[in-house]
C-alpha cells in the first residue's frame, strides 16, 4: 500500500518544487525587465534635458538654432530622434513665417513654387 502511494508523493513534491523553481526564475526576470524599463526612461529624459540645454536659447539666436549641434541619440530615443526634429522644423519655419503678414502667404507660397520649379528645387510638394 505505502509503496503505491510513493511515486504519487514523489510526483507532487516534484511537480512543487519546479513550480517554485518557476516562480522565482520569473521574479528575477521580472525584475530585470523593471531595471531596463528604468535605465530607458532614464536615458531618455537625459536626452530631453540635454535638448533643452542645446536649444535654450534658440529663440533669441540670429537662425534660431539652425546651426547648433543636436546631442548624440541614444538607444532609448533612437525611435523618438526623427518625429523630435520634425517638430523643431516646423517651429522654425513658424518661426520664419511669423514676420510676414498672413496676407502675404498665398503670394509667397507662389514664389516658393516658381523658385523650385526654376531652381530644378522641390521646396514644397
Amino acid at each position: 500500500m505505502r509503496n503505491d502511494l510513493i511515486p504519487g508523493v514523489v510526483i507532487l513534491l516534484q511537480k512543487q518544487w519546479r513550480g517554485y523553481i518557476c516562480r522565482q526564475k520569473y521574479k528575477k526576470m521580472r525584475a530585470a525587465l523593471i531595471l531596463m524599463e528604468y535605465y530607458k526612461r532614464y536615458k531618455r529624459r537625459i536626452y530631453i534635458k540635454q535638448l533643452e540645454r542645446t536649444f535654450r536659447n534658440a529663440k533669441n539666436l540670429r537662425g534660431y538654432g539652425k546651426t547648433l549641434p543636436w546631442p548624440r541619440e541614444n538607444f532609448a530615443v533612437r525611435h523618438v530622434v526623427p518625429a523630435l526634429r520634425n517638430m523643431y522644423a516646423r517651429w522654425w519655419a513658424w518661426m520664419i513665417l511669423r514676420a510676414i503678414p498672413r496676407e502675404d502667404w498665398p503670394q509667397l507660397r507662389l514664389k516658393v513654387r516658381a523658385c523650385g520649379n526654376f531652381c530644378n528645387l522641390s521646396l514644397l510638394t
